[in-house]
């Protein structure tokens, strides 16, 4: 009787543990941070403006520099969390300690920004008045996007 209980146990675990093992991957996904497939992202903006195979390229440059800063900005917010757990933790909690802790942040997000505005400015400046109408008309049709939806953009 007891054995038949002990069966029954590591059968069950059995079965949990190959659950989670064929889906590794989809849990992995569902519990990531969303990421930008910039390679993907470039051909399909390319293909809807009708680009040129160089400023596809420069396209895709761009986005990857986008998705580099985007990745900086969560791990200094990691780090920003310790260094604001340390402050709440600690004796004297003021604002020049809080000013300190954000500093950093607005400067990296101010960085960000500014990266974010050149390339964009540049690359419109090189699109055709037909070419940026399609440009809104996909930044409309996408506005759920991450690339247009982020907290960098109005």
């Amino acid at each position: 009787m007891i054995w038949e209980a002990a069966l029954g146990v590591v059968v069950l675990k059995a079965s949990v543990l190959l659950a989670l093992w064929f889906n590794r991957r989809r849990i992995a996904l569902r519990f990531a941070a969303p990421r930008l497939d910039t390679e993907r992202l470039a051909r399909h903006i390319g293909r809807e403006l009708g680009l040129a195979p160089a400023d596809k390229e420069e396209l895709e440059l761009w986005l990857s520099g986008y998705t580099r800063q985007v990745e900086e900005l969560r791990h200094h917010n990691a780090e920003l969390r310790h260094r604001l757990l340390d402050a709440v933790a600690g004796e004297a909690m003021d604002k020049k300690r809080l000013n300190e802790v954000y500093a950093d942040k607005r400067a990296l997000v101010e960085q960000a920004y500014v990266h974010l505005r050149d390339k964009f400015l540049a690359l419109h400046a090189r699109l055709s008045p037909a070419q940026r109408s399609k440009l809104a008309g996909l930044m409309e049709r996408n506005a759920a996007h991450p690339l247009f939806s982020h907290p960098l953009l109005p």
